[in-house]
Protein backbone atom coordinates (compact mmCIF):
# COMPACT_ATOMS: atom_id res chain seq x y z
CA UNK A 1 0.00 0.00 0.00
CA UNK A 2 2.30 2.18 0.69
CA UNK A 3 4.81 1.97 -2.89
CA UNK A 4 1.45 2.38 -4.35
CA UNK A 5 0.82 5.70 -1.85
CA UNK A 6 3.96 6.79 -2.75
CA UNK A 7 3.04 6.10 -6.72
CA UNK A 8 -0.02 8.10 -6.76
CA UNK A 9 1.66 11.23 -4.58
CA UNK A 10 3.92 11.26 -7.66
CA UNK A 11 1.73 11.08 -10.34
CA UNK A 12 0.41 14.13 -8.41
CA UNK A 13 3.07 16.21 -8.36
CA UNK A 14 4.02 15.08 -11.67
CA UNK A 15 0.67 16.32 -12.95
CA UNK A 16 0.94 19.85 -11.23
CA UNK A 17 3.95 20.27 -12.37
CA UNK A 18 3.24 19.48 -15.89
CA UNK A 19 -0.12 22.08 -15.27
CA UNK A 20 2.05 24.86 -14.01
CA UNK A 21 4.35 24.32 -16.65
CA UNK A 22 1.83 24.81 -19.54
CA UNK A 23 0.24 27.50 -17.55
CA UNK A 24 3.51 29.63 -18.17
CA UNK A 25 3.61 28.31 -21.39
CA UNK A 26 0.54 29.89 -22.19
CA UNK A 27 1.87 33.49 -20.41
CA UNK A 28 4.58 33.52 -22.27
CA UNK A 29 3.18 33.26 -25.63
CA UNK A 30 0.45 35.66 -24.57
CA UNK A 31 2.90 38.17 -23.77
CA UNK A 32 4.92 37.95 -26.81
CA UNK A 33 2.22 38.29 -29.20
CA UNK A 34 1.07 41.37 -26.96
CA UNK A 35 4.79 42.78 -27.29
CA UNK A 36 4.43 41.84 -31.27
CA UNK A 37 1.30 43.82 -31.41
CA UNK A 38 2.92 46.54 -29.41
CA UNK A 39 6.10 47.12 -31.26
CA UNK A 40 3.32 47.24 -34.89
CA UNK A 41 1.22 50.01 -33.30
CA UNK A 42 4.86 52.00 -32.62
CA UNK A 43 5.86 51.09 -36.15
CA UNK A 44 2.70 52.06 -37.92
CA UNK A 45 2.75 55.05 -35.73
CA UNK A 46 6.28 56.23 -37.01
CA UNK A 47 4.86 55.74 -40.80
CA UNK A 48 2.12 57.58 -40.11
CA UNK A 49 4.15 60.29 -38.91
CA UNK A 50 6.98 60.33 -41.17
CA UNK A 51 3.47 60.87 -44.50
CA UNK A 52 1.93 63.15 -42.62
CA UNK A 53 5.16 65.36 -42.77
CA UNK A 54 5.75 64.15 -46.17
CA UNK A 55 2.77 65.80 -47.09
CA UNK A 56 3.35 69.37 -45.12
CA UNK A 57 6.63 69.53 -47.28
CA UNK A 58 4.86 68.80 -50.36
CA UNK A 59 1.75 71.36 -49.66
CA UNK A 60 4.23 74.09 -48.80
CA UNK A 61 6.60 73.30 -51.79
CA UNK A 62 3.63 73.35 -54.13
CA UNK A 63 2.52 76.68 -52.26
CA UNK A 64 6.49 78.19 -52.98
CA UNK A 65 5.67 76.86 -56.72
CA UNK A 66 2.46 78.91 -57.13
CA UNK A 67 4.07 81.87 -55.35
CA UNK A 68 6.82 81.61 -57.51
CA UNK A 69 4.90 81.50 -60.84
CA UNK A 70 3.07 85.10 -59.76
CA UNK A 71 6.40 86.41 -59.13
CA UNK A 72 7.10 85.72 -62.63
CA UNK A 73 3.86 86.56 -64.42
CA UNK A 74 4.15 90.27 -62.65
CA UNK A 75 7.61 90.40 -63.66
CA UNK A 76 6.68 89.99 -66.88
CA UNK A 77 3.54 91.85 -66.86
CA UNK A 78 1.15 89.07 -67.63
CA UNK A 79 -1.20 90.31 -64.84
CA UNK A 80 -3.95 88.12 -66.36
CA UNK A 81 -2.23 84.81 -65.45
CA UNK A 82 -2.21 86.03 -61.94
CA UNK A 83 -5.94 85.07 -61.04
CA UNK A 84 -6.16 81.47 -61.21
CA UNK A 85 -2.87 81.50 -58.89
CA UNK A 86 -4.22 83.69 -56.74
CA UNK A 87 -6.71 81.13 -56.28
CA UNK A 88 -4.62 77.81 -56.28
CA UNK A 89 -2.32 79.87 -53.39
CA UNK A 90 -5.87 80.11 -51.13
CA UNK A 91 -6.38 76.68 -51.31
CA UNK A 92 -2.83 75.58 -50.72
CA UNK A 93 -2.26 77.97 -47.67
CA UNK A 94 -5.69 76.26 -46.54
CA UNK A 95 -4.25 72.66 -46.77
CA UNK A 96 -1.27 73.33 -45.16
CA UNK A 97 -3.41 74.37 -42.35
CA UNK A 98 -5.08 70.50 -42.20
CA UNK A 99 -2.03 69.28 -42.58
CA UNK A 100 -0.42 71.23 -39.12
CA UNK A 101 -2.05 69.23 -36.67
CA UNK A 102 1.04 68.38 -34.98
CA UNK A 103 1.66 72.36 -34.10
CA UNK A 104 1.59 73.80 -30.45
CA UNK A 105 -2.32 75.30 -30.01
CA UNK A 106 -0.37 78.71 -29.85
CA UNK A 107 1.40 77.86 -33.22
CA UNK A 108 -1.22 76.81 -34.65
CA UNK A 109 -3.55 79.51 -33.98
CA UNK A 110 -1.27 81.81 -35.35
CA UNK A 111 -1.12 79.61 -38.13
CA UNK A 112 -4.83 80.03 -38.68
CA UNK A 113 -4.27 84.19 -38.16
CA UNK A 114 -2.02 84.26 -41.03
CA UNK A 115 -3.93 82.13 -43.45
CA UNK A 116 -6.72 84.20 -43.11
CA UNK A 117 -4.75 87.34 -43.94
CA UNK A 118 -3.34 85.14 -46.89
CA UNK A 119 -6.64 84.91 -48.11
CA UNK A 120 -8.02 88.11 -47.94
CA UNK A 121 -4.64 89.34 -49.52
CA UNK A 122 -5.06 87.01 -52.47
CA UNK A 123 -8.31 88.66 -53.10
CA UNK A 124 -6.60 91.95 -52.52
CA UNK A 125 -3.66 91.07 -55.28
CA UNK A 126 -6.32 89.21 -57.22
CA UNK A 127 -8.59 92.93 -57.97
CA UNK A 128 -5.25 94.77 -58.41
CA UNK A 129 -4.13 92.44 -61.22
CA UNK A 130 -7.40 93.08 -62.62
CA UNK A 131 -7.56 96.57 -62.31
CA UNK A 132 -4.03 96.07 -64.46
CA UNK A 133 -2.32 98.24 -62.01
CA UNK A 134 1.21 96.79 -61.78
CA UNK A 135 2.68 98.93 -59.29
CA UNK A 136 -0.09 98.41 -56.70
CA UNK A 137 0.03 94.45 -57.65
CA UNK A 138 3.37 94.53 -56.51
CA UNK A 139 2.91 96.00 -53.62
CA UNK A 140 0.53 93.63 -52.82
CA UNK A 141 2.56 90.94 -53.78
CA UNK A 142 5.08 92.34 -51.58
CA UNK A 143 2.68 92.30 -48.41
CA UNK A 144 1.61 88.57 -49.49
CA UNK A 145 5.46 87.89 -49.65
CA UNK A 146 5.98 88.75 -46.08
CA UNK A 147 3.33 87.26 -44.38
CA UNK A 148 4.62 83.62 -46.19
CA UNK A 149 7.50 84.19 -44.48
CA UNK A 150 6.39 84.82 -41.36
CA UNK A 151 3.90 81.39 -41.84
CA UNK A 152 6.91 79.69 -42.56
CA UNK A 153 8.72 80.82 -39.40
CA UNK A 154 5.61 79.15 -37.67
CA UNK A 155 6.84 75.42 -38.23
CA UNK A 156 10.28 74.12 -37.03
CA UNK A 157 13.17 74.08 -38.70
CA UNK A 158 13.27 72.01 -41.48
CA UNK A 159 10.08 70.55 -41.50
CA UNK A 160 8.89 71.92 -44.47
CA UNK A 161 11.90 70.91 -46.41
CA UNK A 162 11.50 67.55 -48.78
CA UNK A 163 11.86 64.54 -46.59
CA UNK A 164 12.18 66.86 -43.77
CA UNK A 165 16.04 67.52 -44.15
CA UNK A 166 17.39 70.78 -42.49
CA UNK A 167 18.12 74.21 -44.34
CA UNK A 168 21.13 73.95 -47.22
CA UNK A 169 24.32 74.61 -46.33
CA UNK A 170 25.53 78.43 -45.84
CA UNK A 171 22.12 79.15 -43.90
CA UNK A 172 23.77 79.63 -40.43
CA UNK A 173 21.75 80.86 -37.46
CA UNK A 174 22.16 80.96 -33.87
CA UNK A 175 19.30 81.15 -31.18
CA UNK A 176 20.16 83.79 -28.37
CA UNK A 177 18.93 83.61 -25.01
CA UNK A 178 15.06 84.05 -24.51
CA UNK A 179 11.98 82.07 -23.54
CA UNK A 180 10.42 82.66 -26.83
CA UNK A 181 11.23 81.91 -30.36
CA UNK A 182 13.33 84.03 -32.77
CA UNK A 183 13.97 82.84 -36.73
CA UNK A 184 16.61 83.55 -39.31
CA UNK A 185 15.96 83.82 -42.75
CA UNK A 186 18.61 84.51 -45.20
CA UNK A 187 19.74 83.74 -49.07
CA UNK A 188 21.75 81.40 -51.16
CA UNK A 189 23.36 84.11 -53.19
CA UNK A 190 27.22 85.73 -52.04
CA UNK A 191 25.73 88.74 -49.68
CA UNK A 192 23.42 88.16 -46.56
CA UNK A 193 23.85 85.36 -44.28
CA UNK A 194 26.83 83.33 -44.21
CA UNK A 195 28.72 80.07 -41.83
CA UNK A 196 32.16 82.28 -41.05
CA UNK A 197 33.17 83.40 -38.13
CA UNK A 198 32.22 87.23 -37.08
CA UNK A 199 34.58 89.29 -37.05
CA UNK A 200 32.12 92.46 -35.90
CA UNK A 201 29.05 92.89 -33.41
CA UNK A 202 25.74 95.24 -33.55
CA UNK A 203 22.84 94.69 -31.07
CA UNK A 204 19.56 96.72 -31.85
CA UNK A 205 17.04 96.81 -29.38
CA UNK A 206 13.16 96.83 -30.98
CA UNK A 207 10.76 98.44 -28.68
CA UNK A 208 6.72 98.95 -29.76
CA UNK A 209 7.34 100.36 -32.95
CA UNK A 210 10.69 101.58 -32.42
CA UNK A 211 14.37 100.24 -33.67
CA UNK A 212 17.02 101.91 -30.86
CA UNK A 213 19.57 102.33 -32.23
CA UNK A 214 17.54 103.62 -35.97
CA UNK A 215 21.16 103.48 -37.70
CA UNK A 216 22.98 100.59 -37.96
CA UNK A 217 26.61 100.36 -39.21
CA UNK A 218 28.64 97.71 -40.96
CA UNK A 219 31.56 97.06 -42.71
CA UNK A 220 31.71 96.10 -46.17
CA UNK A 221 33.13 92.40 -46.65
CA UNK A 222 33.56 91.63 -43.06
CA UNK A 223 30.74 88.87 -41.26
CA UNK A 224 29.20 90.98 -38.82
CA UNK A 225 27.24 89.16 -35.80
CA UNK A 226 23.25 91.02 -35.85
CA UNK A 227 21.25 90.45 -32.92
CA UNK A 228 18.03 91.74 -32.38
CA UNK A 229 16.83 91.93 -28.51
CA UNK A 230 13.28 92.49 -28.78
CA UNK A 231 11.70 94.23 -25.76
CA UNK A 232 8.11 95.05 -27.15
CA UNK A 233 5.17 93.52 -26.16
CA UNK A 234 4.87 92.11 -29.29
CA UNK A 235 6.40 90.18 -32.18
CA UNK A 236 9.30 92.23 -34.22
CA UNK A 237 11.25 91.39 -37.47
CA UNK A 238 14.65 93.45 -38.67
CA UNK A 239 14.28 92.96 -42.34
CA UNK A 240 16.78 94.27 -45.04
CA UNK A 241 16.41 94.29 -48.53
CA UNK A 242 18.12 93.64 -51.54
CA UNK A 243 18.68 96.61 -53.66
CA UNK A 244 16.25 95.49 -56.08
CA UNK A 245 13.65 94.55 -53.12
CA UNK A 246 13.51 91.10 -54.71
CA UNK A 247 15.13 89.57 -52.01
CA UNK A 248 16.28 89.46 -47.99
CA UNK A 249 19.87 90.22 -47.12
CA UNK A 250 19.37 89.99 -43.51
CA UNK A 251 16.21 88.88 -42.19
CA UNK A 252 15.50 88.08 -38.63
CA UNK A 253 12.65 87.74 -36.07
CA UNK A 254 11.89 87.65 -32.46
CA UNK A 255 8.74 86.97 -30.48
CA UNK A 256 8.09 89.31 -27.55
CA UNK A 257 10.71 88.78 -25.14
CA UNK A 258 13.20 87.28 -26.58
CA UNK A 259 16.41 87.77 -29.03
CA UNK A 260 18.15 86.10 -31.99
CA UNK A 261 21.11 86.23 -33.92
CA UNK A 262 23.05 85.40 -36.73
CA UNK A 263 25.95 86.45 -39.04
CA UNK A 264 26.22 88.58 -41.93
CA UNK A 265 28.06 89.72 -44.59
CA UNK A 266 27.40 92.70 -47.03
CA UNK A 267 29.44 93.46 -49.62
CA UNK A 268 27.83 96.31 -51.50
CA UNK A 269 28.53 99.69 -49.58
CA UNK A 270 25.45 101.88 -49.68
CA UNK A 271 22.59 103.49 -47.79
CA UNK A 272 19.77 101.03 -46.85
CA UNK A 273 16.20 101.27 -45.17
CA UNK A 274 15.82 98.71 -42.25
CA UNK A 275 12.27 97.65 -41.96
CA UNK A 276 10.09 95.62 -39.38
CA UNK A 277 8.12 93.42 -41.79
CA UNK A 278 5.21 92.32 -39.50
CA UNK A 279 2.05 93.32 -40.62
CA UNK A 280 1.02 97.03 -39.82
CA UNK A 281 4.51 97.92 -38.26
CA UNK A 282 6.15 99.48 -41.16
CA UNK A 283 3.28 101.93 -41.58
CA UNK A 284 3.34 102.49 -38.00
CA UNK A 285 6.93 103.99 -37.95
CA UNK A 286 8.80 101.33 -37.12
CA UNK A 287 11.51 102.09 -39.63
CA UNK A 288 15.66 102.29 -39.40
CA UNK A 289 18.41 103.16 -42.22
CA UNK A 290 21.76 100.28 -42.56
CA UNK A 291 24.77 102.26 -43.43
CA UNK A 292 27.42 99.80 -45.26
CA UNK A 293 30.77 101.26 -45.42
CA UNK A 294 33.27 100.47 -47.59
CA UNK A 295 35.86 98.40 -46.13
CA UNK A 296 39.04 99.94 -44.50
CA UNK A 297 42.07 99.26 -46.68
CA UNK A 298 44.16 99.78 -43.77
CA UNK A 299 42.62 96.60 -42.06
CA UNK A 300 41.32 98.35 -38.82
CA UNK A 301 38.02 96.89 -38.23
CA UNK A 302 36.85 97.65 -34.65
CA UNK A 303 33.80 95.95 -32.44
CA UNK A 304 30.75 97.74 -33.18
Amino acid sequence: MTAYRSIAVGAVVLALAWSLLASRGNADAGHGADSHDTHGEQHGEGHEEDRHAADLAQVWNSLKHTRDGIAADIEAGSLNAIHEKTEILETEAKSLLQHSTSLEPKKRERVESLIRQITKLGGTLHAAADAGDQDRTRREFKRLDGLLQLLQAQYPAGSLEPHGHPPAAGHSSERSHGHGEGHVHGNNGPQGLVSTRARASVLVRSTDFHFKPTTIKLRAGIPTRIELQNDGQTEHSLVVKTPDGEYDWIHLHAQAGTSVAATYQLDQPGEYRVLCTIPGHTEAGMTGELIVEAEDTHGHHGEH
